[in-house]
């Protein structure tokens, strides 16, 4: 039986749990989120660029790696 490659990388857990946006933590004006993801895809050429598609949230690309995001529709 073959065994998967991962190419030493892991999973992390990071949720489901609601993110902090906007304030600080436990302000007044905090505003916490969370979503599920309906599609993910990688740039052919370049791995850091990601496009997301929420499904409550139109579309999403980030050109780091998935450190940032911005909306695209």
């Amino acid at each position: 039986r073959a065994q998967p490659r991962n190419n030493g990388k892991k999973w992390e857990f990071i949720g489901p749990r609601n993110w902090q946006y906007g304030s600080k933590p436990d302000a007044p004006t905090a505003t916490y989120i969370s979503g599920r993801v309906s599609g993910l895809s990688f740039h052919r050429d370049d791995k850091k660029i990601i496009f997301l598609a929420a499904a409550g949230g139109g579309g999403w690309k980030s050109t780091d790696g998935g450190k940032t995001w911005a909306s695209i529709g």
